[in-house]
């Protein structure tokens, strides 16, 4: 399978491609755990890096700006995120998708648009999910498991 660039910890073992073969052969079947940054490669952003793209979408709707403008800059959006009731500066962005989505991106119009303008279907799956799906699709693997949204 395909790592993303975020560094393992050594606790991590790498296995051989033998060893994932005899797993694959087993009656019973491996389960894939794939972490927030599967999705990356494939143009899907993390969840800090969508908060922040929210903010900035929900802060151009709000000052009627253009999302694209290339002059608008974090410090433009930043403060006004910053002073949001629901906003906790002391909390990974991450940990704030949930909260950026229900509050940023209304009416549901604003999030429908949101979305189809952040996810790039041009961008085509990549060679570990590709794999994944022949794996899935040989019922070689029954389970996946994922902490995307």
């Amino acid at each position: 399978m395909e790592s993303d660039s975020t560094p393992m910890t050594s606790a991590m073992p790498t296995l051989r491609a033998e060893t994932i073969a005899a797993l694959l052969q087993r009656e019973v079947k491996p389960v894939f755990f794939l972490g927030a940054g599967a999705s990356l490669r494939s143009g899907i952003p993390l969840a800090g890096m969508l908060v922040a793209a929210i903010a900035r979408f929900a802060y151009c709707k709000v000052h009627n700006r253009n999302p694209d403008d290339p002059t608008l800059m974090p410090s433009d959006w930043l403060r006004w995120l910053e002073n949001q009731a629901w906003y906790q500066p002391h909390v990974p962005q991450a940990n704030l998708y949930p909260m950026a989505v229900e509050h940023l991106l209304q009416p549901q119009s604003n999030r429908k648009e949101f979305f189809q303008r952040i996810l790039r279907p041009d961008v085509p799956a990549s060679e570990g999910y590709r794999r994944l799906a022949h794996l899935l699709a040989r019922h070689q693997v029954r389970t996946v498991l994922t902490t995307n949204f």
